[in-house]
């Protein structure tokens, strides 16, 4: 048989379950009186019993380990699984609030607006801007009010990020005197506003020149700013003819050595 501890192990994992099961029971007829009260369900982060449960519940189904009834159940009921879902006004006039009160958009992640986790909602506002999700009237809104991050689309996003390189890279050259940027260079002056790794985003444009997926006003801005992004006889052979005009060069090193 199982014995002892087999049978308390059952006895201590049927219990867990059924509590687990009332609690389920008991907090969701807490939020469907609440649903029914306010018309949503963003429940405010105030330390009550239902506050702590459906937290929890939207970070198990975020996370995709709520079971699939008690899911659908939720939706049945009207619940959403992130801040403030399908209710970007009161975002706005959260955020609106935030920044008239505290000078600045830049919210805190544990920081909570009338209860509401603000800095998620915003997360996600940035999140669906970058996919191209945002209609451009609510991205210009947010960037008005100084929200920070890039709200816009990964195009949009990927041209600052070339125009700010190009601007280190303009910095880097008047205080250095060429374009000759190291490898592992981090560009730090005071007029970019964060620091770039310039090294880096050099050679990679340089590698993108290589294969021919440099777009061609980018490299014009770059020839102009200097750079050499013409390619050596190496990579003009390819990789494979390279490596055999490396190694054809070491076998006549080799047979002059012999004959020496």
């Amino acid at each position: 048989g199982k014995g002892v501890v087999g049978e308390t192990r059952s006895f201590l994992s049927a219990s867990a379950a059924k509590e687990e099961s009332e609690r389920f029971a008991r907090n969701y007829e807490l939020l469907k009186a609440f649903i029914a009260e306010h018309g949503h369900s963003d429940v405010p982060r105030d330390g009550s019993e239902l506050s702590v449960w459906f937290a929890g519940v939207r970070r198990a189904a975020r996370k995709g380990r709520l079971a699939q009834e008690k899911r659908e159940a939720l939706v049945r009921l009207g619940a959403t699984f992130r801040p403030l879902e399908g209710r970007w006004d009161e975002g706005l006039r959260l955020l609106e609030q935030f920044v008239a009160r505290e000078g600045t958009a830049v919210v805190p992640k544990s920081h909570l607006e009338e209860g509401i986790v603000l800095w998620a909602w915003l997360h996600q506002q940035r999140r669906e801007a970058r996919a191209g999700r945002l209609p451009a009237e609510k991205r210009e809104r947010l960037a008005a009010l100084g929200a920070p991050g890039v709200f816009a689309t990964r195009q949009e996003a990927d041209e600052r990020k070339f125009d700010r390189h190009m601007d280190a890279l303009g910095v880097f050259k008047l205080r250095e005197g060429h374009v000759n940027v190291p490898r592992g260079h981090v560009e730090r002056h005071g007029n970019i506003r964060r620091p770039v790794n310039l090294g880096a985003w050099l050679a990679n444009q340089r590698a993108k020149a290589i294969d021919h997926s440099l777009r061609p006003d980018r490299l014009e801005r770059l020839e102009r700013a200097g750079v050499r992004l013409s390619p050596s006889r190496a990579v003009r052979l390819g990789p494979s003819k390279a490596r055999r005009a490396r190694k054809e060069r070491g076998q006549k090193y080799w047979k002059f050595l012999a004959t020496a």
